[in-house]
């Protein structure tokens, strides 16, 4: 898949393209379904099929000198987003990065040059709750005209329900924070994902007989709450290609060992031994095993581990 900077498209593409908008934090199973009426329509017509998506949440921006409110965590990284963006067969990806230019773009403006002159689209699928432009002054109405003017088809996509259960980023935001991981996959359509850089930790995994890969914790990004979690990995890597990896995850201050209590996002790999540092570990959640617990003494969070990676792997 291609990945295009905002501020690389100065001439714009000379193909015609079908185009699904939104922010798709997360991508899930309503966000998905946006992206399949612009594949289809992609497939049926010959055209390459992008999406926009934004760096970073806007309200990172838009909230920044609000001091009652701030930015929701992103579901997805970037990096995250992306590929789950390349699994589903999208040939490019617009990044745009939300600045305050781009957040003082007129709607007239933003659907002129981005859709039209840059990316020369045939046709646009937004979900049901689509805003755009300045101060969100674009919205579906003046999407239609737009559209109806420029001769580019348009597809709207209603709430996407399972069962009575309208699905949504804020949703699935609140299930992580409450460690509901299976319900959090149900919605996403694959198991919860984040991909980070694997950092030097203090070892203590390693002199508790059980190494570890520490991840890179990314602030923006709303994890799961603090346990320990069943789930398998991927490496980022050429060496690697192919092979996944059952896991053990533990995530959280590490209580029994850690007086500074620092958030950890630790990853055992059973069996594992190579030197792996500063790769990209490719981390799915399945299931949370337990709470974090604080141990009277290390013996019994030895013995805990032990029982923690039987049950996982029973």
């Amino acid at each position: 898949m291609e990945i295009i900077e905002a501020s690389s498209l100065s001439f714009g593409l000379k193909e015609k393209t079908a185009i699904a908008l939104g922010m798709f934090d997360g991508v899930h199973l309503g966000h998905q379904k946006v992206i399949s009426h612009a594949k289809e329509y992609a497939k049926e017509h010959g055209l390459k099929l992008g999406v926009i998506t934004l760096k970073s949440h806007p309200k990172e921006l838009t909230h920044r000198n609000l001091k009652t409110k701030s930015a929701p965590k992103l579901i997805t990284n970037l990096e995250t987003r992306l590929k789950v963006f390349e699994s589903i067969g999208v040939d490019f990806a617009l990044v745009i990065d939300f600045d305050l230019d781009f957040m003082n773009t007129s709607a007239e403006d933003y659907l002129s040059t981005y859709l039209k002159e840059k990316l020369n689209v045939a046709f646009i699928s937004v979900g049901f709750d689509h805003h755009f432009g300045k101060n969100r002054s674009g919205n579906l109405e003046s999407l239609r005209l737009w559209t109806k003017e420029n001769q580019v088809e348009l597809k709207i996509q209603e709430a996407f329900q399972i069962v009575d259960t309208i699905v949504s980023s804020s949703l699935i935001r609140q299930l992580l924070e409450h460690s509901q991981i299976k319900e959090v996959n149900e919605y996403l359509g694959y198991d919860f994902r984040y991909i980070a850089k694997i950092i030097h930790g203090e070892k203590k995994g390693r002199q508790l007989g059980f190494p570890t890969a520490n991840l890179a914790i990314d602030p923006k990004v709303q994890l799961p709450a603090n346990g320990v979690y069943k789930g398998y990995c991927t490496i980022v890597d050429s060496k690697y290609q192919g092979e996944i990896y059952n896991v053990a995850i533990n995530l959280g201050h590490k209580p029994t060992i850690d007086s500074e209590k620092a958030l950890s996002l630790e990853v055992h790999i059973p069996g594992f031994n190579d030197d792996i540092y500063g790769k990209k570990l490719d981390l799915r959640f399945i299931e949370k095993i337990r709470d974090e617990k604080k141990f009277d003494s290390i013996d019994e969070l030895k013995l805990q581990i032990k029982k923690d990676i039987e049950k996982i792997y029973a």
